[in-house]
């Protein structure tokens, strides 16, 4: 949600809100009563909202719009999608959005000229721009409203920045930056150090790279010397670093910077999965000639809490992506000196303060305590910043592994095995639900009961339980998991990691 706070204004993110919610509402016919109190708002502030709602899907479909400022609302007419109604937000109405296209295409910007075209006052450019401003200083980029430029670290660090603003804006779409001119015959070669389940979004990252990297050259801004990355290639026989040896713009030194900084994206970038790629094996044999002290670093972590913590190992076709996942941060980090600017910003991460999550961190900092950990001196600056973020790269395989974050549930039913089976395949990609037949002798063990049959509750009083219509669609399978997780809530409370 962050990448909105900082793109819309005050007005436009509660539409975006409120819209977000009627996606999420059963298809039906709604009162405006019903959705002001399913919204927590009040009748005339979700009325003003609805109809700044359908002023905003009428430039596109009237029909549609009238379906907003009626008595009641239908969700089960309307057809706009919630990834729709976001683009046109941000493709029509966003100051800052359209400020950034605007900074990018033009080769001499002027806030004077961006205000004549979008007929809007400095005020309000600069009420609407605070957001974004604050957001890049986060990275120490500084946009001057007075000079129209972005100012920072480097080059390299603005490049980035105007990646993400760009790719979470246009969810890869090009046509606001046309006309541009790239080299398609570059991208095979990149693309060589991803894993081949990642090509087809890693290829469209690489396009919107190439074409900021279009526009910087093309106004004045190649890549500078503030970040060294040659560490990074030094003796690697892999890396092509003459892709842009034919560009007549550049300098040697500059054509050779921009290869290798197209390239440190796929050596900094926590990408890797459950795979057998080739390229995993390959990037091991990386990290193990050019930084075996970060595969270092992140192996004594992964051993501290597969022996202190879990008490089990994780399997190689886990543990392998997971370990390179670690030591790719630990190079974005080194790289450039700590923080850059990154997807999971955008992401809310802060963990609740609850006792579970007390535990968690407080297990992730005595890691960094511990005596063989203080000798990766060339780290131990840094050691903050690491700790945050090897906490959201573990975070899965603790929950998934601490097994008393778990809802136990009884399933009992007519005896049927295409019932249980039902239930237990769909429950079964649930993280926090341990399914299992109920079992008379082990009542008083389950947290809840899911049950086909009326009189669960007579032979057992104490048991909570979940009746289930075995008559039910498969799409009424959902709102058992609603009622499994208001459940795992009151359970586990204090234990709960999100």
């Amino acid at each position: 949600m962050l990448y909105e706070t900082i793109m819309l204004s005050k007005s436009q993110l509660d539409c975006f809100l409120l819209f977000e919610k009627l996606s999420k509402l059963q298809k039906r016919d709604y009162r405006l009563s019903e959705i002001a109190s399913l919204a927590h708002l009040s009748h005339a502030k979700l009325k003003y909202l609805l109809e700044k709602i359908a002023a905003i899907i009428r430039e596109d479909n009237p029909e549609q719009a009238e379906l907003y400022v009626k008595k009641t609302l239908d969700l089960q007419k309307t057809t706009v999608s919630l990834t729709h109604f976001r683009s046109a937000l941000l493709f029509r109405h966003s100051i800052p959005f359209q400020f950034l296209i605007y900074y990018v295409r033009s080769f001499h910007p002027t806030v004077e000229e961006f205000l004549k075209t979008r007929f809007i006052s400095h005020s309000t450019l600069n009420r609407n721009i605070q957001n974004l401003q604050h957001y890049l200083s986060n990275y120490h980029i500084h946009l001057s409203l007075t000079r129209c430029q972005l100012d920072g670290p480097s080059e390299y660090q603005i490049r980035r920045a105007l990646y993400f603003l760009f790719w979470l804006g246009m969810k890869g779409s090009e046509e606001l930056l046309e006309p541009f001119t790239i080299d398609e015959t570059i991208l095979p070669k990149l693309l060589d150090q991803f894993p081949s389940e990642e090509h087809y979004l890693a290829e469209k990252n690489l396009r919107l790279d190439l074409i900021i990297q279009y526009f910087r050259i093309k106004n004045g801004f190649p890549l500078d010397d503030a970040l060294d990355f040659e560490p990074l290639y030094d003796g690697c026989a892999e890396f092509d670093l003459t892709l842009f040896a034919e560009n007549q713009h550049l300098t040697l030194n500059q054509q050779r910077s921009e290869a290798q900084a197209l390239y440190a994206q796929s050596l900094t970038t926590p990408f890797f999965s459950v795979s057998k790629d080739p390229i995993i094996r390959k990037r091991l044999d990386y990290y193990v000639k050019q930084f075996p002290s970060y595969l270092a670093f992140a192996e004594t972590f992964l051993a501290y809490f597969e022996a202190e913590i879990f008490l089990t190992t994780l399997s190689e076709e886990r543990r392998l992506p997971l370990l390179l996942n670690l030591a790719q941060v630990l190079n974005s980090i080194i790289l450039h000196h700590g923080t850059s600017p990154n997807l999971h910003s955008f992401l809310f991460f802060q963990l609740k303060k609850a006792e579970g999550n007390w535990v968690y961190e407080k297990q992730i900092h005595d890691f960094f305590k511990k005596s063989e950990v203080l000798q990766f001196t060339e780290l131990s600056s840094y050691f903050e910043l690491i700790a945050r973020v090897f906490k959201h790269l573990l975070q899965p395989f603790y929950m998934q592994i601490m097994n008393w974050t778990h809802l136990k549930v009884g399933f009992v039913s007519e005896p049927n095995a295409i019932l249980f089976e039902k239930i237990r395949l769909f429950l079964s990609s649930v993280y926090f639900i341990q399914l299992e037949a109920f079992s008379p002798k082990y009542a008083e063990s389950y947290d809840v009961v899911i049950t086909t049959t009326g009189f669960f509750s007579q032979d057992f009083p104490d048991i909570p339980y979940l009746t289930w219509q075995i008559s039910e669609e498969d799409e009424d399978l959902e709102y058992l998991v609603y009622h499994l997780m208001d459940l795992y809530r009151k359970k586990a409370g204090k234990l709960r990691f999100i």
